[in-house]
Formats: structure tokens, sequence, C-alpha cells
């Protein structure tokens, strides 16, 4: 039978495990504890002493540490578990006993402490009733801790959350807003988020609009009207009353092209933004293209020209 070098730590103590067998697992071993407890321990953790009793036994040696005993909990615990549940930090009650944050969460743990999900600490209480609301009756903090249900003046319902800027009511907002005008939109009531307002246009669309885009004029219109007040105030889309600066470009560009030799006839549409030039060469060939795409001679006059050689 091949020798097995695993079977060298059986019977092996280390600390309060006492090596018993092999674990399921590669690197693993069947622990027993001095109390009777057995579980299974990586040969690193056995080691290095990152493991060096059970569950159990860990629980009465903090508890040893943390100046406890096995007894019941001294005077100093039950007042750390009070702060603790009337909001207190680990930090501030560190400070207080002169011991650090770490040992004051090992304490509270040692005593099986739970703090309780809807506790509001004080600090927030403070700055929601400095800010004018009303912590509701059923006020929990949900997923985080800085999000709590309130109540402004008027009644209205909402979430609190930590780092607020204003004391004012988001939906009261919206209702001072409404009957007033920005640019093309009007406000007609607030919208289903909190930061947006109902808004309608001269025509006729409604839609929600955040409230800081409305009162910075990052939006005066709808998007129908915007691109229509758009392409009236571009040069390429004026019909007829083009800008100076349009009117200028297009007349240098013609007088470029008549120093060379072509013949101005009128202006096409390719749809698009830009349009191209009809010219006419020396020789009575009409060609349309950009201005950048006309040459000092044609094509066909160039062809022509080659066939003559």
């Amino acid at each position: 039978m091949p020798y097995n070098k695993s079977l060298e730590k059986i019977g092996m103590k280390f600390n309060s495990w006492t090596v018993i067998g092999l674990g399921r697992k590669s690197a693993y071993y069947k622990c027993k504890c001095e109390c009777g407890n057995e579980s299974e321990v990586s040969i690193t953790n056995l080691k290095k002493g990152y493991s060096r009793s059970c569950h159990h036994c860990s629980i009465v040696r903090m508890r040893e540490n943390a100046g406890m005993g096995t007894g019941p909990i001294d005077a100093r615990s039950e007042d750390m578990i009070s702060l603790k549940n009337e909001g207190w930090t680990l930090k501030k009650i560190g400070e207080k006993y002169g011991i650090t944050r770490e040992r004051v969460r090992q304490i509270l743990k040692a005593c099986n402490f739970q703090e309780p999900k809807d506790t509001i600490p004080p600090a927030y209480k403070k700055r929601i009733e400095d800010q004018g609301y009303v912590i509701a009756d059923y006020a929990k903090t949900g997923t985080g801790r800085n999000r709590i249900k309130v109540f402004c003046e008027n009644g209205h319902e909402r979430v609190w959350q930590h780092g607020v800027k204003t004391s004012d009511c988001l939906q009261c907002i919206s209702n001072r807003l409404t009957g007033e005008k920005f640019g093309k939109w009007t406000v007609v009531g607030p919208g289903k988020k909190h930061v947006h307002s109902l808004c309608k246009c001269e025509c006729g669309v409604v839609k929600e609009v955040k409230r800081y885009h409305l009162e910075a004029g990052r939006s005066n219109a709808c998007n129908k009207c915007a691109t229509r007040e758009r392409n009236q105030t571009h040069s390429y889309y004026q019909n007829g009353c083009q800008s100076d600066y349009s009117i200028a470009l297009v007349e240098s560009t013609i007088k470029r092209l008549e120093g060379m030799g072509w013949t101005y006839i009128d202006r096409v549409s390719d749809g698009k933004r830009a349009k191209k030039y009809k010219m006419k060469c020396a020789n009575g060939h009409i060609r349309i293209a950009y201005s950048n795409n006309f040459t000092a001679t044609c094509g066909p006059c160039t062809r022509e020209n080659r066939d003559l050689i």
C-alpha cells in the first residue's frame, strides 16, 4: 500500500483542535475541539493559527478578552447596547470607553446584539426636524439607513435621503410652479417622479420635464417645436432670408468658381443641409456638384482635349 503523507497530521494538536482524520475536500482535516465539537478545518488555517477552536469556544474566549467572563454581561456591555439602540456609532462608543471600534464590535457580537433595521440615528432625526419634515409612524430605512419615509407640512409623503440640500418638498415646489411658463412650456402639474413637472407645449404636446432643465433654460419647447425653431435660425434652412454670413459665403464661392472659368446658373438642393452649384463651363457643358468638386476644366472638355492629342 503506498504511503500517504497526509496521514502524518492525524493525532497532531493545533491549539484546541485535534486532527482525527481526513476531510472530504483536499487539504482539509476532520478535527475535534476540546469541548467535543467536530468540524473540517483547512490545514493552512491550522498551521497559521487562523482557526484555533470551534465557534462556541471562540465566543467564550472573546467574552473573556472583553472582560465579561463566561457569566452574565457586565454593566459596561449593557451600557454599550443601550447606547447602540439610541443610535450611537461604534466609533463614538469606543471614544467614550477608551477602546477601539473593533473591540466595541467584538463586545456587541459576544452579547449576540442585533441592531434593529428600523432604527433612525438621532443626527438624522434632528436634521429631518430642522428641515420641517415629520417622520412617518411606519418609517423604515429600506435598503439603506439613510432613506426614511417622511411627511412635509402639506402632507406629501416622500423618502428623505441623507445629503438633501433643500428643505422644501419637491412636490410642493412642483405645485408652486403650476401655471408658470418656461419658453413654450406651461407647467400643468407635478410629474410622476419627484424631480419632474408635467408640462404642456404651445403645440399641444404634454410631457414630463425635469424642473432644473426648465429653471436653467435647457428645455424651452418640445422636440418638434425646438427643431422647427432651430431650422428657421440655421442658414441652411432659411428660405429666401439667409443670414449675411451665408450670403457672403455663397457670393465668395461663386466668385471663386467664375475665376476658374465657370458660369453660375443656379443652386440645387440635394435634400440635405448643403446645396450643390449648377455651373456651365466655357464650352457649354453643365455640371452640378459641390463647390469643392469643381476643377479648372470639366470632364468632357478634358476627354476632348485628350482625343485631339
